[in-house]
């Protein structure tokens, strides 16, 4: 079967799976799942980006990215991560398409009716990605009228869905003033009062420690982490400080408060996460966790019986109770 063909049918699934009145951000080719090993491509409204397109030949990739300009009536696609030449991590120098035309500069999405800001031509990150949609709108009914704590941030996208499903307050915590700055905009986008829905500049350890000082108390906390990361006095490192973000994040709960829990990357399983949650919240790797829901990718993320490492995306939803 050719590209044009396997195009044509990755556009057929997510006809099937998604409102795309509602969703304008999603996945439109996923890889080995959609037949086209090393092609991860994302839709933007009229855009789409091509991830990390590692090991797959430039003719192949333009012809790809035709195919699904014609099939999606799309007007631009870009190219982001390593193989594309010069990238740097953290280049924030603006970009040009592979193919079509440029973006504007803050380009709205949808995603379940949500508006978030792509900013598709600032260097790796465009700042909003598909793949917790599902889980969002699980959170959707236990946000309402909640104080919702949402730790690594990043451009808020947890905080704003807080925020339009009813929580009462949001605090949105995270290291980089640029992804809050970012942040608030976003909310500024949906309308919401950003007088109700602080944002705070801080490693989240330190706040966690605040907030247990200062009597603060959230009926979700919402953990988020990249799988590494670096700021200016400590790493993250999953494995290693997952238990000890857990056991803080659990001092700062109301009683019967719920944690949103998301581990993103494919070698740490599901019953590894759900040992670090019970060590975090009894100290001993000896109980389990009975969650409320274990949840993971969208539909339009498929993966193949022989791809498992594609399925990177862990999202658990439990409270300290609920461990048995």
């Amino acid at each position: 079967m050719n590209s044009t063909h396997l195009v044509q049918r990755a556009h057929e699934l997510r006809q099937r799976a998604l409102d795309t009145t509602e969703t304008t951000i999603f996945r439109i080719l996923n890889g080995e799942g959609d037949g086209l090993p090393g092609l991860y491509v994302d839709r933007y409204g009229d855009f789409a980006v091509s991830l990390e397109p590692r090991d797959v030949e430039i003719g192949l990739r333009r012809d790809v990215y035709a195919a699904l300009m014609n099939v999606w009536g799309l007007r631009g696609v870009y190219e982001k991560g390593a193989a594309k030449q010069g990238f740097h991590p953290e280049s924030s120098e603006a970009e040009r398409p592979i193919l079509g035309e440029a973006a504007p500069c803050e380009y709205p999405v949808m995603e379940n009716g949500m508006v978030l800001l792509a900013r598709l031509g600032e260097g790796f990150r465009p700042g909003v990605y598909p793949d917790q949609r599902e889980n969002r709108r699980y959170l959707g009914s236990l946000m309402r009228s909640e104080s919702v704590l949402n730790l690594f941030s990043y451009t808020g996208a947890f905080s704003v869905w807080a925020g339009l499903c009813g929580a009462r307050e949001t605090v949105s915590v995270d290291l980089s003033k640029r992804a809050l700055e970012w942040s608030k905009c976003n909310f500024l986008a949906n309308q919401l009062d950003i007088s109700v829905h602080r944002h705070v500049k801080a490693d989240v350890f330190d706040y966690l420690g605040l907030a247990q000082r200062k009597g603060f108390r959230f009926g979700l906390v919402i953990l988020d982490p990249p799988t590494f990361s670096t700021g200016p006095r400590r790493r993250f490192r999953a494995r290693r400080d997952w238990p000890r973000l857990i056991s803080a994040a659990t001092k700062v709960l109301n009683n019967g408060g719920r944690l949103g829990i998301s581990c993103n990357t494919h070698d740490i399983s599901q019953k590894e996460i759900l040992s670090m949650v019970a060590q975090g919240i009894s100290g001993k790797r000896s109980r389990i966790v009975k969650p409320e829901a274990v949840l993971g990718l969208p539909p339009d993320f498929p993966v193949p019986p022989n791809a498992p490492w594609m399925n990177y995306l862990k999202f658990v939803v439990t409270r300290p109770i609920s461990l048995r």
